[in-house]
């Protein structure tokens, strides 16, 4: 998956976040402070990075835990 990192306009917080390629031209919050993104809908190709699947990541960190019997 790609992403591309954006940071918070707040002068108070300036948090960077990473923003997924397919969620480019929307808007969104903060994390940390809560502030309003808006996500450019384009943005030059050297700006965007290979990162892991995130979503992949979270559906197989739910997936329940196997019992140990002693």
């Amino acid at each position: 998956m790609r992403f591309t990192v954006y940071h918070c306009h707040n002068p108070a917080c300036g948090h960077r976040v990473w923003i997924p390629v397919n969620k480019l031209g929307t808007r969104g919050r903060c994390p940390e402070c809560g502030n309003v993104l808006t996500i450019p809908a384009s943005l030059p190709s050297e700006q965007f990075f290979e990162g892991p699947d995130m979503l992949q990541e979270l559906d197989e960190a739910q997936e329940p835990l196997a019992v140990i019997e002693q």
